[in-house]
Parts: structure tokens; sequence; C-alpha cells
């Protein structure tokens, strides 16, 4: 079963019989700075690649990466969005027995179910991942792991020291290390906190990195995978479809990840808008949020229908009831312009006033 994401904008202005752009959308994790000013330029003229194929081993696209990563080359697969990224893994490192520490992303569990693989829950305790009670968790059987740094949906963010523990221990018992970095280029400190410096050493180390969360690119889909692990790389391009990004998206994920200015401005922000946004939320009686290092909030609310009620003002939030080991009253919000953010915490507060 396909389970429910949020940002589907266009299925909730049918349902609520409003315009698309009357919507504000809090369920999308999507820079509110929108589009570069860059991208915005040179747009206009991508059009006429569209007349000829994509390079198929876009070249420059993965040139771009390595160098914004300060990787090799080779140790790139590119993939429309992250999430076919997580696909072709699912397929190609054929996992017997893989965790996946909960509540976290969805997609994690379609992607590697779909190829018989056995998925092993491990409950975090108060939403924070313990790494030495993970460990202590692993049975004989378990050949994969997956951790969400920062974790989606609750924003929590575990420390490379003890992410450091995790990978010594998978590698010497021949356990592959997946950590989804989609998010990490929000954290306070993204260069103490990916993992993407072990790559070289650790050929059991794949990370995921999205590019449309931070770019605020979800309609073109582009993200990547990276991994020392020649044999996985070599398998996944030998057998997987050509071309599947066009060809204005890799030219925007070459232009994007050059635009110091829209990165050091995003970053510069995050900081300041989340804890203003976090210290707000948490002034609501009957709101419980999560302390997070993404562009997003996750919070508990005495009100289970808090969604429903949102959304009598144009508002959607992601109701969090369908991430496994969560239940109702669970709640993701994503960090928007300040006006906007103003406006949901008004709402949530006239709402639980009426109730």
């Amino acid at each position: 079963m396909i389970k429910k994401h949020g940002g589907n904008v266009y299925k909730f202005a049918k349902e609520h019989q409003v315009q698309v752009e009357d919507v504000i959308d809090f369920s999308a994790n999507i820079n509110p700075f929108g589009l570069s000013n860059v991208v915005k330029e040179a747009i206009p003229s991508m059009f006429d690649k569209v007349l000829n194929y994509p390079d198929p081993n876009y070249m420059d696209l993965r040139e771009a990466i390595a160098k914004f990563e300060n990787i090799y080359e080779d140790q790139i697969v590119l993939g429309n969005g992250a999430i076919e990224c997580i696909f072709l893994l699912a397929e190609h490192l054929k996992a017997k027995h893989l965790v996946i520490p909960v509540p976290t992303f969805v997609e994690y569990e379609r992607a590697f179910s779909k190829y018989q693989t056995k998925i092993c829950y491990y409950q975090m305790n108060d939403m924070i991942l313990d790494i030495d009670c993970l460990i202590e968790s692993f049975s004989d059987r378990v050949d994969a792991v997956i951790v969400c740094n920062p974790n989606n949906p609750t924003g929590s963010l575990v420390k490379r020291t003890d992410l450091e523990k995790l990978l010594n221990y998978t590698k010497e018992h021949q356990i592959y290390l997946i950590i989804d970095e989609a998010f990490i280029d929000f954290t306070d400190d993204e260069d103490n906190n990916t993992m993407k410096t072990y790559l070289k050493s650790y050929s059991n180390l794949i990370i995921l990195k999205s590019l449309t969360k931070f770019f605020a690119i979800p309609g073109l889909r582009l993200g990547y995978l990276m991994t020392s692990h020649k044999e996985l790389i070599d398998s996944i391009n030998n057998s997987r479809m050509p071309w599947s990004i066009n060809s204005i998206a890799s030219q925007v994920g070459e232009l994007v990840l050059k635009d110091d200015s829209y990165i050091e401005k995003t970053k510069k922000w995050i900081v300041k808008e989340r804890q203003w946004f976090y210290e707000s939320i948490l002034s609501i009686d009957g709101i419980y949020p999560y302390v997070s290092q993404g562009n997003y909030i996750f919070f508990r609310s005495d009100e289970y229908e808090l969604d429903k009620k949102l959304a009598e003002y144009s508002i959607m939030i992601r109701n969090c009831n369908n991430y496994e080991g969560l239940s109702e009253g669970y709640f993701r919000v994503a960090i928007k312009d300040r006006n906007s953010n103003l406006k949901l915490i008004s709402c949530i507060k006239e709402i639980l006033w009426k109730s």
C-alpha cells in the first residue's frame, strides 16, 4: 500500500473547494525561499535542451555533486529524487533483515518489502535514538540498518560520535549502514553532523541525499546516494533504467549546488526561525513540541483532529498517525516564512481555545 505523504495541495484544494494558491502547505518540508534567482534566470534558456536526450552519465551534474560533497564522482548514484535511490538500493542491496528505528520516513519499509526484505522495527524511546540500545537489539540475522538523520518526522539528530560507534559495529559484523541525510543541510552544524567523511574508509556505509527540500525543487525530482561500495554502484548502474533524470532537472541541480549566496542565506535563516517557531509552539497550551534539527517541528497535540480543523483555514499540516510507532495526536509542520508561521500559531490557538 502507498502510504499518505504530505504536500498534495491539489487533492486538498479539491476536497475543500479552495484554490491551490490559497492553500498554506505546512505538510511538505520545502525551503520557503523557493527557487533561487540563479535558477529563475537560467530556466528559460534550458528549454531547447529538451530537444535532445540527456547525457546518460550526467557527467556535469556528477562533477558538481562531487565538488559540493567533496567526494569522488565514482561514489555517486543519481536518482529521480532520493526516493528512486531508496528503491534502487532495496533492489540491489538484497538485504534479508533490515532494522528500521521508528517512527521514521514511511518509504523505507515499502521499498525494501518489495524485494522480500524482512523489516525489523526498533521503537525509539521518547523519539530519541539510543545507539547502544539499538545495537543491543540486533539479532545475528541483521544485515542492514537505516537511520534517518535528522529524523523525519521527529527532527531529532544523532550525534556523529554515536554514529561512529554504530558504523564501526556494522563494519565489524558485515552489516550495511544506510544513513538518510535528506535534511542534514538544515542542521546547525552540517559539517560536524554528516557522515560523508567516512565513505572512503567504510564500504558498508551508504548515504542518501535529496536536493528537493533545501533547494525547493520537489517538482523536478533530484537526489543521489553516496558510497564507496563499488560492486553496489556497478550493479545499480549496469541494470537501471536510462535517462531517469530529465535535462532541466540535471541542469538545475548543477546550478543550485554552486549558488553559495542562496545556501548561506538559508542556513542563517533556519537557525533563527526554527528556534523562534519552536518556542512559539511550545508556548501553546495543549501542544507539546520536540526539539528539531530539521526544517520542521514535530509535536503532540491534545486535539487529535487538529489537521481537520486547520483545513477550515485552508492550512495543511502532516498528520503522522500512519507512521509506524505513532498513534493519533502526533503532527509535523514545516517551518515556513514568518507571516505563514504566525498565522498557523494563531489558528492553532483559536482552535484549542474553542475546544
